[in-house]
């Protein structure tokens, strides 16, 4: 124990640290200086993943090239993405996102959020809406991603 100890005041020594409360404070502040240095990494990343697609799909569609890929997928886990890259500058700009679904069915282990669409698309309206939110927001305001579930469309025929 003593050596550990021996070890913690030499580790205080060397970085100017006065006690032990201050080597602890200083330990949360880099903790925390850290997670938000992964959370602007993480933003930025999806951020320009979804550029790059943006591009690709365009060069696509003139080429008329462009394809939908239907699949299913978890709509909380792709707008809580969207949430999670627009939130570092929403903070910054003094700007609430709040989400909120409604009409999904209920299971026994939770809600189910999977829907058969074009995840990627559907991001990248959500990426462009939100952007804009971002833009045109002022501060102290709030922007609200709604999601609800509508029956689906039945299409009438007619027999005769």
């Amino acid at each position: 124990m003593r050596y550990i100890i021996k070890k913690i005041e030499d580790l205080m020594g060397n970085t100017g640290v006065d006690s032990l409360a201050d080597f602890k404070s200083r330990l949360a502040r880099l903790q925390k200086q850290l997670a938000y240095s992964n959370r602007i990494h993480f933003c930025s990343s999806k951020f320009v993943t979804f550029e790059i697609n943006d591009m690709l799909d365009y060069s696509q569609l003139k080429q008329g090239k462009f394809r939908k890929n239907v699949t299913i997928f978890n709509l909380r886990e792709a707008v809580q993405e969207i949430y999670a890259v627009h939130q570092y500058k929403a903070d910054r700009l003094g700007i609430k996102i709040k989400v909120k679904f409604d009409g999904f069915l209920r299971k026994d282990d939770g809600c189910d959020f999977r829907i058969c669409t074009d995840e990627q698309r559907l991001q990248q309206v959500l990426m462009n809406l939100v952007s804009n939110a971002l833009k045109f927001t002022p501060k102290g305001g709030y922007i609200y991603i709604f999601c609800k579930l509508l029956p689906p469309k039945i299409k009438a025929t007619h027999h005769t």
